[in-house]
């Protein structure tokens, strides 16, 4: 199998957002677009990056109205990394994998932004390298292992689906419930 690269896989156009628009603005285009950030940049520069997980830990949880607080108050500000789009996908997990991010911002040799790259991007077109994204998981609490879901291919089935780790198998419910591991 040839290569990839991250221009072969990457969103060409993520969704990019002014900082002033407000959390709950954001969330509109999010659902709107299905996906899972949004890129905050200003005057053609990356300012930022805001997520699912930044408005759950951020403006839910801690009972702040969505329409009052602004993007740039819960973007996250220092951009962990940056990759090339001639890069090779395995580079892309594996630097996915060290910095424990799921997305990676695509730039150029100028520094702008030419798209966004998702570990499910990368594991939709090589589901082996969900295992560079598993090596990278810190679990200490051993209670919390089982219960661990992630998507990628079954083990047993093949299916691309939610799956979570059996001993040494990575399978999905429908293997599991069927007890074919």
């Amino acid at each position: 199998m040839a290569k990839l690269r991250v221009s072969d896989v990457m969103t060409r156009k993520p969704k990019i957002v002014k900082p002033n628009i407000s959390v709950e603005e954001g969330a509109k285009l999010m659902l709107e677009n299905n996906i899972g950030n949004l890129i905050i940049e200003e005057n053609g520069i990356l300012k930022g990056i805001v997520t699912e997980k930044d408005f759950v830990e951020r403006v839910v949880a801690k009972g702040l109205d969505p329409r009052k607080i602004k993007i740039k108050d819960i973007m996250t500000k220092k951009i962990a990394a940056t990759i090339l789009p001639d890069k090779d996908i395995v580079e892309a997990m594996k630097i996915m994998s060290k910095h424990d991010i799921r997305r990676l911002p695509v730039v150029n040799d100028n520094g702008k932004l030419v798209g966004m790259l998702t570990s499910n991007d990368i594991i939709k077109v090589q589901p082996e390298l969900i295992s560079l994204r598993l090596d990278s998981l810190d679990i200490k609490d051993e209670k919390l292992k089982p219960n661990r879901f992630f998507e990628g291919e079954c083990e047993i089935c093949k299916n691309f689906t939610l799956l979570e780790r059996i001993g040494n198998k990575v399978i999905c419910s429908d293997c599991k419930y069927n007890k074919l591991y």
